[in-house]
């Protein structure tokens, strides 16, 4: 007999649809603003970058970016191991927003172009609405626009 209040509990719980599915997807840019000066950019070694990553808002609810988690993949000019940066930026209904955020980069061996030279970056951006948390991906080169995984 106790079984049944809890198997009903259970019953409804499954039956809750998850209102963050119906939330469209970020639009996510990432711009790289340091730069390496001309005469290290074939130095290999640890250096800070910045970014600039700009998320718009497509949803009809404010969302609020909580944090974004980034690392390089496959071969760039150098390699950001995965680092997370908090926010608490609220981004209003078909607004958008940007934020600036360092992280850790190494260069193993230099290429062409240098530490200066092109990097992909994959992306978990997390934020809370009124419907609940959700988390979107990206994966981008710096510099480059794309719409939410």
């Amino acid at each position: 007999m106790r079984r049944f209040p809890f198997l009903a509990l259970l019953a409804l719980a499954s039956c809750a649809t998850d209102q963050t599915t119906k939330i469209p997807d970020p639009d996510f840019a990432l711009v790289q603003i340091s730069e390496m000066p001309e005469v290290a950019t074939h130095v290999t070694g640890g250096f800070p970058v910045q970014y600039r990553l700009h998320v718009g808002n497509h949803a009809t609810i404010p969302i609020t970016l909580k944090r974004v988690t980034v690392q390089s993949v496959g071969m760039g000019a150098y390699d950001v191991p995965s680092v997370a940066r908090p926010f608490d930026v609220k981004i209003a209904p078909e607004q958008s927003t940007e934020v600036d955020f360092w992280a850790p980069a190494v260069v193993t061996q230099p290429t062409i172009l240098g530490a200066n030279g092109p990097v992909t970056l994959h992306g978990v951006v997390v934020f809370n609405s009124e419907w609940g948390p959700f988390q979107r991906t990206f994966l981008l080169q710096a510099n480059e626009r794309a719409t939410g995984r």
